[in-house]
C-alpha cells in the first residue's frame, strides 16, 4: 500500500510540476508558484559557519589533485569537477554521497572557480551541506544556494522563464541551472549544473552536465536531456564579497 501511495503522489507531483514548469518557462508565474517560491525562500536555512566534514582517502586524493594540478577522474583539465559519479565515497550531508546527491555542492565549487575565487572541495561541501535536504539524500535547497552567495557579498538572483534566463545568464559572471525532471518510473529527480556565457565564443559552457566533464551548448535550454518539469536559474555577479559567511 505504501509503495502504491508513493507512486500516486509522485504521479500527481510530476503532472503539477510539468504544468507549472511550462508556464514558468513561457515567462508566466502562476499565483500558487509565486506562493510556493516565497515559502521555500523563507524556510531555506541561512548559511552558517563551516561544517565539520567527513575526511577519507577519496577526499584527500581529490584535494591533492586540485592543489597540485594533477589529473583526477572527476576533474576537467581546467580543474573543475566534471564527473561527480567518480566521487561515490565523498559524502554529502550525513547520509548522502556526491555521486548520487552532490551535484549542488559540485555546482557551487565550480562557480567559485569561474569567479576566480577557487576553494577546496572540503570547504564547499561542508558549507553547502548545511542546506542539504533529507540529510543529503535529496540534494540541496536551491534557495539556500541563493542565500549562500548573497552571504558572501555577491549579487545573486533566481530567474525563471527561458527568455529571462537566457538574458540573465549572459549578464552574469557565473550561473547555476537547477532543473527537476521526471523519471520513466514516475519518480522526480533533479540536477544542478554550473556554467557561464563565453562572450568571445558566444556560447554557454557548462560543467558536470549530463553527458560528461565539460559541455558546450548553444542555449541553456539544451542543457537538460531528461523530461524537464521545472527550470530555475541562479545567477551570480561579482560585487564586493566578504571573506567570511554572515
Amino acid at each position: 500500500m505504501g509503495a502504491w501511495i508513493n507512486k500516486k503522489v509522485n504521479s500527481v507531483a510530476t503532472r503539477y510540476l510539468g504544468k507549472t514548469g511550462r508556464l514558468l518557462d513561457s515567462g508566466k508565474k502562476p499565483f500558487d508558484a509565486r506562493v510556493a517560491f516565497w515559502i521555500l525562500k523563507k524556510i531555506a536555512r541561512l548559511p552558517g559557519k563551516r561544517n565539520v566534514y567527513f575526511w577519507n582517502d577519496e577526499v584527500q586524493e581529490l584535494e591533492e589533485a586540485i592543489r597540485e594540478n594533477r589529473e583526477h577522474p572527476a576533474l576537467t583539465d581546467e580543474g573543475y569537477i566534471g564527473k561527480q559519479v567518480k566521487l561515490r565515497s565523498f559524502a554529502f550531508g550525513d547520509r548522502g554521497n556526491t555521486a548520487d546527491h552532490g551535484c549542488g555542492w559540485v555546482a557551487v565549487f565550480n562557480v567559485w572557480r569561474l569567479l576566480g575565487k577557487p576553494r577546496t572541495p572540503m570547504e564547499v561541501a561542508g558549507e553547502v551541506g548545511r542546506g542539504a535536504r533529507g540529510h543529503g539524500k535529496k540534494g540541496v535547497d536551491p534557495f539556500f544556494i541563493l542565500k549562500y552567495f548573497r552571504a558572501y557579498g555577491y549579487e545573486s538572483e533566481m530567474t525563471t522563464g527561458w527568455e529571462a534566463m537566457e538574458t540573465a545568464a549572459e549578464r552574469a559572471d557565473a550561473y547555476i541551472l537547477c532543473y527537476l525532471y521526471g523519471h520513466p518510473e514516475g519518480m522526480i529527480g533533479g540536477h544542478f549544473i554550473a556554467g557561464h556565457w563565453d562572450k568571445e565564443k558566444c556560447r554557454h559552457i557548462i560543467y558536470n552536465g549530463e553527458h560528461g566533464a565539460r559541455e558546450t551548448v548553444d542555449s541553456i535550454k539544451e542543457a537538460p536531456c531528461e523530461e524537464t518539469l521545472l527550470n530555475m536559474l541562479i545567477t551570480i555577479k561579482k560585487a564586493a564579497p566578504s571573506e567570511q559567511l554572515c
